[in-house]
C-alpha cells in the first residue's frame, strides 16, 4: 500500500483553491491539475508499506500527536518548482509554518522510534495544484499571475493517506486519523 502522512485542508480551502485553479486555466496555464478532493499538505511521504509497517506508522502518529497542538495555517501565494524537467504548481503555507515544522519534527522523532528511516529532505510545506505545468511564459513566473488570499485553515488532525487509483483517477484516501492533543 502506497502511503503518506499529512493534513487534510478541509472543504472550504479546497473550494477556494478550486476557484484559483479555474482562474489559472482561464489564464492559459495547462497541466495535470490535482482533483480538489485530493488537496492536502504532506508532512511525510513513505511510499510502499506493508500492513506491519502501517501498524507501526499508526503507533508513531499516536505518539507524535500527543505533542502536537491544533493550529491554524493560512494559504500563501502560488509558486512552481521543477522536478525532473517538469514543473509543479503549488500554493504555499503562510501563518502556521512554524507549527507545521514542529509537527514534522515530532513525527520524525516518533517514526524513528518505530524504526523508520529519517526523511531524506526537510519539510517543504505546500499544496500541489498541478503537475506537468505548461504556460506560454516562463513557468517559474506563474506565481505572479494572481494573489492568493491568506485563507485560514484549521488543522486539528493528522491523517495517514493511501495513494490509490479508482477508475483511472488518483485518489488520496484517509485510512487513519489522529487528533492533535498537545
Amino acid at each position: 500500500m502506497r502511503v503518506f502522512i499529512g493534513f487534510d485542508i478541509g472543504n472550504r480551502a479546497k473550494t477556494y483553491l478550486s476557484q484559483v485553479k479555474g482562474r489559472l486555466i482561464s489564464e492559459g496555464v495547462r497541466g495535470n491539475y490535482t482533483t480538489p478532493s485530493n488537496y492536502h499538505v504532506t508532512l511525510r511521504f513513505l511510499g510502499e508499506c506493508s500492513h506491519e509497517e502501517i501498524d507501526r506508522l499508526k503507533a508513531a502518529m499516536d505518539l507524535a500527536c500527543k505533542a502536537m497542538k491544533p493550529f491554524t495555517m493560512t494559504l500563501a501565494g502560488l509558486g512552481t518548482f521543477k522536478k525532473r524537467n517538469r514543473y509543479i504548481l503549488w500554493s504555499g503555507v503562510g501563518d502556521g509554518l512554524e507549527e507545521m515544522e514542529s509537527c514534522f519534527e515530532h513525527l520524525e522523532k516518533a517514526l524513528k522510534g518505530q524504526s523508520f528511516e529519517p526523511a531524506d529532505r526537510s519539510l517543504n510545506a505546500h499544496i500541489t495544484l498541478a503537475r506537468q505545468v505548461q504556460w506560454e511564459g516562463d513557468p517559474m513566473a506563474i506565481g505572479g499571475l494572481m494573489p492568493i488570499e491568506p485563507w485560514p485553515v484549521h488543522l486539528g488532525k493528522l491523517t495517514l493517506f493511501e495513494s490509490t487509483s479508482a477508475s483511472g483517477e488518483l485518489c488520496y484516501v484517509p485510512i487513519y486519523e489522529v487528533d492533535l492533543e498537545g
